[in-house]
């Protein structure tokens, strides 16, 4: 029989998780597959205000190479006082962690090869920041299989039962890119507002409750003097 294996870390004081609060709803099929203008725009001004409150020292998790192209432009000309490194700019993966580490006021940019895999402990990293809730593209073709038969036995079962955990396993691998060591402490911030969705809410189906179960158990905050006067601190 497993064994449960409690973490070394202690979440409760090392960190926050930080859920900005108005967030607009963000369609993820609208402005092009980046999300509604309103949800862009106050992302952006979130991300804006939290990379100046660490001094970079950030980790931005995008879920696809349309919502990275939109917003590193834009973050580059709101920060010019920061340093961007982008997956995708011709080197590798090990190249840019090597680089980040080695430099003050950094931010990295990646996508579905940075959430996990990725170590970064100490002062190097005290912000992660999860663009959206990491779910799979719809039209992979095996996924709809999948959920098409889950659905035919449960109508919803194909969302609950297979893009859900999905999801909450591939979010808890990006939000474990903060804490690597005992003496790790940092602020990572999820900019979709679907991770706060009532639990009687019907299209949440429950979900978002069950989610945040299973993250690690970071004070759940959407004080922004909380989150800024922490990241400050560091």
């Amino acid at each position: 029989m497993a064994e449960n294996v409690e973490s070394p870390f202690d979440f409760e004081t090392q960190g926050l998780l930080f859920v900005p609060p108005d967030l607009p709803e963000r369609r993820p099929g609208a402005g092009g597959g980046v999300g509604d203008p309103a949800w862009v725009e106050a992302s952006l001004e979130a991300m804006e205000r939290m990379l100046r409150a660490s001094r970079g020292r950030a980790l931005l998790l995008f879920t696809s190479r349309k919502m990275l192209a939109a917003f590193r432009p834009r973050l580059e000309a709101a920060l010019p006082e920061l340093t961007f490194f982008v997956q995708g700019d011709g080197l590798s993966r090990t190249q840019l962690l090597d680089r980040f580490r080695a430099t003050p006021a950094a931010a990295l940019l990646g996508l579905a090869s940075f959430w996990q895999g990725v170590d970064l402990p100490g002062d190097a990293l005290s912000l992660v920041i999860v663009s959206a809730l990491p779910f799979a593209p719809p039209d992979d073709p095996v996924l709809q299989a999948r959920i098409r038969e889950a659905d035919a036995q449960r109508d919803g079962l194909g969302f609950i039962g297979i893009q859900v955990p999905q999801m909450t396993l591939k979010l808890k691998q990006g939000i474990g890119r903060l804490i690597r060591t005992r003496a790790d402490r940092g602020v990572v911030a999820v900019l979709d507002p679907r991770l706060m969705l009532p639990s009687e809410d019907r299209l949440g189906k429950r979900y978002a409750a069950q989610v945040r179960a299973a993250l690690p158990p970071f004070p759940l905050t959407r004080d922004w003097e909380r989150v800024t006067t922490f990241l400050e601190s560091l």
